[in-house]
């Protein structure tokens, strides 16, 4: 069963959240870049001491997302590996991405 949500919706939620779950960490624990934002797209990076990730949501095309696509990956060795790696898809509902993006906020702060 699908979850239809308005794209502009979701836009406007995640950039609502981010801005929201991110406030509850100190500021001086990561730098935030936002990319792009705009009504078709919203592209930040974020950089804590050993990880960096980076958050989009848009309408993706050929992308193997609906909306939604956060990735965090490690820089601690010599290797770089995701550490968190998760990317919505047209079951998840609005909890779900809230959840989201919450847990991978969490996730780069305590890495």
């Amino acid at each position: 069963m699908s979850c239809e949500i308005d794209f502009l919706y979701v836009l406007k939620t995640v950039k609502e959240i981010f801005e929201e779950e991110l406030s509850k960490y100190p500021a001086k624990s990561y730098n935030k870049d936002i990319i792009i934002d705009n009504d078709h797209c919203f592209r930040v990076v974020i950089e804590w001491k050993k990880c960096m990730g980076e958050l989009i949501v848009e309408e993706p095309g050929f992308a193997p997302y609906r909306y939604v696509n956060f990735n965090i990956l490690s820089w601690t060795t010599d290797e770089i590996k995701a550490i968190f790696s998760w990317s919505d898809s047209i079951n998840d509902s609005l909890k779900i991405i809230k959840d989201k993006i919450k847990e991978g906020l969490l996730i780069g702060y305590k890495y």
